[in-house]
């Protein structure tokens, strides 16, 4: 799974908070539209509940809960684990 490049890190670090909140909350929406084309990316739908979590959004850390256990029913006990320890229910 792709994640922020150490020069991403560095630069946010230097943002104001408001622009690093827009910069993450891009990151979360092109890691959204990839799961809409890779719905079996088991660690992306963790990453996208874990992110909605930080950003938040629990009702949307919710709904990625249900549409990863909707495109991967055989996994859905280890998805609903995964989320519970981030504190969705």
């Amino acid at each position: 799974m792709r994640g922020p490049s150490a020069a991403d890190v560095a630069a946010a670090s230097a943002m104001k908070p408001s622009e690093q909140r827009t910069m993450a909350e891009g990151m979360v929406a092109q890691l959204e539209a990839r799961l809409a084309k890779e719905p079996k990316n088991l660690d992306g739908w963790v990453m996208l509940m874990r992110s909605r979590m930080t950003l938040g959004e629990p009702a949307k850390a919710k709904a990625a809960l249900d549409a990863a256990v909707k495109a991967n029913p055989a996994q859905a006990a280890e998805l609903r684990a995964q989320a519970a320890g981030l504190g969705i229910s």
